[in-house]
Order: C-alpha cells, then structure tokens, then sequence
C-alpha cells in the first residue's frame, strides 16, 4: 500500500523538480540579459555625444538666431554648440538697414564671394509681413524670374552655335510689352536693329521672343533651364526651393514668351546669385556655402568645410562664358542699369566694370507691386564677388534692385584698395 502511495506521488515530485529548475534557469537568463542591456545602454551614451552633436547642431542650425560677436555672425544651440556663419556682419546689416529704410513690400539680397563660395550677405524684409525671415525671402522661389531667363537664352542659343550674335535682328516695338505678331518678321515695319550682344543689355523682348521661337525646340529649353538651376535642388546647408521653369505645350508661341521672360518661370534670389557665381567661375559651377566652423562646449572643432566649395561641374563652355560676360557688360556701360552706376556725366560711379541683368515684372492682383531684378558679378575681370538683389514696389517706387546693388558693391570694395578691387576678402 505504502509502495503504490509512493508510485502514485513520484510524479508530482519530478514535475516540482522540473519546475524548480526552470524558474532558477529564467532567472539567471534574465539577470544576465539585463545585465548586458544595461551595460551596452551606459556604452551607447557615451559614446553617443559626437554623432549626437553633429545631427543637432545639423537640425538645430537657424539663421534667424545669428547674433553678432567678435566680427563674425554667430548661433549658440542650447548645449553650447556654437555655428559660425560666413555672413558678414556690417554688409548683413547694411542691406537689412537699406531695406527698411525704403520700406520695401518684399526684397532680399545675396552676396557671394569668389572663388570660394562664401554667402557673405543673406539678407530679406518685408513691410507687407515682417515675420518673413532672412532665409525664407531669400531661399524660397517667390519672385517671376522675368527678364533674369534672358541669360538661359542666350545661353542655349550661344552654347548650340544657333546663331551669329553680332548678327543684328530687325523688330518693331516690344520693348516693354510682347505680341504675338513680334515673333514674326514684318520688313515694312521692322525698322530698329540690334544684335545679341545689345538686345541683352536693353532687354528687349522682341529680339529675344523671335530669336527663342525660330531656334529652340522646349526641349532644348528645359534642358539649359535644368542645367542652370532651374527644376532641380541646389546643394546648400539650408534647404533651397527649386526655381521653377513651365513650358507649355499647347500654345504656339510658348518658347517664344518664356525666351523673352513672359512665361511660367520663378526664382529664388540664392538661385539667381549661384546663376552668377557660375558665369563668373567661367561656367563651373560650385556649390555655395554658409558654414564657416562648428564648435563643440568645450571650443574643439566639430565641424570645419574644406577649402573650395564642392561640386565644380562645368556647365557652360569658355566662349559662351566670354560672350555672355560681355553681354551682361552691355547693360551696365550702356543698358538698363546704366542709370544706377554712372554719373549724368558720364562717369562710371565705381572704379571698377561690374556686370550683370536686370529684370522687371509687374503684377496687378491683390494690388499692385512691380518687381525688380538686379544680379551679376563685379570686376568684369577675375570676379571677386557675385550678388542677386531684388526689390518689390508699390506704384511709386522707393528705391530699384540696380541702386541697391551700386551702394552695396561700394560698401563691400570701400574696404579695399581702389586700384586692386580683385583683392577682396576671401577668407
């Protein structure tokens, strides 16, 4: 009896056995496991701080938290990081001052350095809304590219060989406004000529809408467009809005209109500047930049760019190059900007040949406003600096992007020698 009582209980026994082990054998496994996680979490944390400050310092960077310190524009981030910007702090200023002087509806300038690269001006206001920051004004494609595409014309028809530019073209009217009939030759009526080389400098809409609608396809012009900013991210430290360019497919004279800065295209003022920067780098192009050094709490570098600016794709040939600046000279010494840099006299007002193109727009919806462009590059020889301006007016206009740009290239030279502007800053 006590034999089978046994037998009967022998199981019970082993299950406890078993059960016992199990639990000693989970927690001794469990023990062990949290052991090891909480020895690869303190391993992680220290080792974490580097990456950790270069992905913030990298999200955190803003330009609206740039203060002024020791001569250089300067952002701290909570944990002590600190980003020093290439912006300089008297040109940043001057245009800021200038801008709400006039009190400009909307208006940004950017200042290049050259060859480096180095944004040493990144500057936007607007009367109409004050919350609008530098960057935004700035990065953002706001503005009608309006006469600035006149440089990717004349780029795709130099670039093909698809004209003689000292070829002159004989229109009738359309120097403001642009017709249909303008795209057509009319030898009773078309009585004034100009060649490529003038009809850049006066921007004359006629000239370039027939050139544009006899030799470029849109494709050709979507191609140079792209090539030359246009539908495509430009590399930058801060996020750049693509400058659009639309051609449509339906209308008969769409190339004609975009060719001559009526059609569906806009622009960021930085896209306009790095434009420059390229002709004035002989077509390469590089990528612009705004980081001058990152430092961790303790002063040790973090972050330091390389000495040129990346990117060096050459996107336009020698002879184009030369024959464009030679252009943009045109409407400097006898174009739409003469106005701005020389005297009634006749008298160029700075000591040296800037270059560049002018573009105005209106528009008439909510109110009216009319836009003005003024980019390009200064000396005409071995450029030290690029720049993109644009001022926005009311009906009676304040001041224009081509007045704005002469005091801002005299500011910057002023610190130089007068016989030696090439000798600009490039640190």
């Amino acid at each position: 009896m006590e034999q089978s009582q046994n037998k009967k209980f022998a199981p019970l026994y082993l299950f406890l056995v078993l059960f016992a082990l199990c639990i000693g054998a989970l927690f001794f496994i469990t023990r062990s496991s949290s052991r090891s996680a909480s020895q690869t979490f303190k391993e992680t944390n220290l080792l974490a701080p580097h990456a950790k400050k270069d992905a913030t310092w990298q999200q955190e960077k803003d330009l609206a938290q740039m203060v002024e310190r020791g001569g250089h524009m300067v952002q701290t981030l909570m944990d002590g990081t600190t980003i020093t910007y290439t912006i300089d702090p008297a040109l940043q200023l001057f245009v800021t001052g200038e801008l709400k002087k006039y009190e400009i509806p909307y208006g940004a300038a950017v200042m290049v350095d050259l060859p480096s690269g180095k944004v040493r001006v990144m500057a936007g206001y607007s009367k109409e809304n004050p919350k609008l920051t530098h960057g935004e004004l700035v990065l953002k494609a706001w503005a009608p590219a309006a006469s600035l595409i006149k440089v990717v014309t004349a780029s795709i028809l130099l670039e093909g060989g698809k004209i003689n530019p000292t070829q002159p073209v004989c229109y009738n009217g359309g120097k403001q406004g642009l017709k249909p009939f303008h795209f057509t030759d009319d030898p009773q009526k078309d009585t004034q000529c100009e060649d490529l080389y003038s009809a850049l400098g006066n921007s004359n809409n006629a000239v370039f809408g027939k050139l544009s609608q006899r030799h470029i396809t849109r494709e050709q012009y979507l191609e140079m467009g792209n090539r030359l900013g246009f539908n495509r991210t430009l590399p930058f430290a801060f996020p750049v809005d693509k400058s659009s360019l639309i051609i449509s497919t339906s209308s008969k004279y769409a190339v004609g209109y975009t060719g001559a800065g009526f059609g569906n295209a806009t622009l960021s003022p930085f896209h306009a500047a790095w434009l420059m920067a390229t002709i004035a780098s002989g077509g390469i192009s590089r990528e612009l930049r705004i980081i001058r050094s990152v430092r961790d709490p303790r002063g040790k570098p973090i972050f330091r760019p390389t000495k040129e600016a990346g990117e060096n794709k050459t996107l336009l040939n020698a002879t184009t190059v030369q024959q464009l600046t030679a252009m943009l000279r045109k409407t400097v010494s006898e174009g739409t900007a003469r106005e701005a840099f020389f005297s009634k006299s006749d008298t160029e007002l700075l000591s040296f040949p800037t270059v560049g193109k002018t573009g105005t727009l209106s528009r008439n919806e909510p109110h009216y406003l009319q836009y003005t462009w003024f980019a390009g590059f200064a000396p005409q020889t071995n450029p030290r600096v690029a720049f993109a301006i644009i001022i926005v007016n009311p009906a009676k206009w304040r001041t224009k992007a081509t007045y704005m740009a002469q005091r801002l290239l005299l500011r910057y030279f002023s610190r130089f020698s007068a016989k030696t502007p090439a000798m600009g800053p490039s640190s």
